[in-house]
């Protein structure tokens, strides 16, 4: 009598079931993948902004002077006092030659140390540039304005001007190659210079001027911080801080007064005030520096 075998095959039901485990575990892997490269590139942000707010502190070492803060006039600032001005350089006399120059805030002003100071509240957030750390880390200026066709720059003055003539020319101070998205140019406006992130968002260079008009620092109310940057009684940094590099992080936004509108545009997510800036802050990338 032969012997009788019983073959049975899966069923639907048992198939669907692998298909979902399979489904599931392929989900788990590419979340862990995604988190693991935005791990990596913070890595890289928190790295380069390191970088970035070292090169600073080598110029101030160099020069004896801060970066100057340029007009950025996407952000709404008003100009600088006395410049009419529209782009971030422009014609104007330097020991009565009239030259292409980089539209700053200077200290030596009144209107400007106000503003440093954050004395207008509707324009306190807004002392930042991105285009500071192109125009005096990286000098991507033309020859004529910097002194030096290509990156790097001559001799800079506390006024923002250059010392074309007899300066002596320095080389780049941050490595631009290391960058994924580097040097951007409006095509149309090529003096609106931006240094991007891995994320495509422009760094920005906060200038602010600490403490009361005669630039004592008693109580964190005359700090002046602007307030992306925190508080200073929650970082002791911040009290003796007058400027920072910040990179907006994976979420590509800045925890600010209009982070409730880029939250909706870049990621579809509406919010109260408030809270816009929270999640807009939470993975901002700060180093801040004297």
């Amino acid at each position: 009598m032969s012997a009788r075998i019983s073959q049975r095959g899966f069923t639907i039901v048992e198939v669907g079931f692998s298909i979902a485990i399979i489904a599931l575990l392929i989900g788990l892997l590419l979340v862990g993948i995604n988190a693991m490269n935005k791990s990596a590139r913070r890595a890289v942000e928190q790295q380069n902004v390191a970088s970035l707010k070292m090169a600073v502190d080598h110029f101030q070492d160099t020069f004896g002077f801060l970066p100057p803060l340029v007009y950025d006039v996407r952000t709404g600032q008003t100009p600088p006092q006395g410049v009419s001005a529209t782009e971030p350089v422009t014609q104007r006399s330097v020991a009565g030659i009239q030259r292409l120059t980089p539209v700053v805030y200077n200290i030596e002003n009144s209107g400007d140390w106000d503003f440093l100071r954050g004395e207008n509240s509707a324009q306190a957030h807004n002392r930042f540039s991105v285009h500071s750390i192109p125009y005096y880390l990286l000098g991507a200026l033309d020859e004529e304005v910097d002194g030096v066709q290509g990156p790097g720059f001559r001799t800079p003055l506390p006024d923002g001007s250059f010392r074309v003539a007899g300066g002596q020319r320095t080389e780049p101070l941050f490595d631009v190659s290391k960058n994924a998205e580097g040097l951007w140019r409006d095509a149309s406006k090529p003096h609106r210079v931006e240094l991007r992130d891995r994320n495509g968002i422009a760094y920005r260079y906060y200038r602010w001027l600490p403490g009361n008009e005669h630039g004592e620092i008693n109580e964190s109310d005359d700090l002046n911080i602007p307030e992306l940057l925190g508080a200073a009684a929650d970082d002791p940094e911040l009290r003796s801080a007058k400027f920072a590099i910040v990179a907006a992080g994976p979420n590509r936004v800045f925890g600010e007064k209009a982070t409730e509108e880029d939250l909706e545009l870049k990621l579809g997510l509406p919010t109260d005030d408030q809270r816009a800036e929270m999640l807009g802050r939470q993975d901002n990338i700060v180093e801040v520096g004297r």
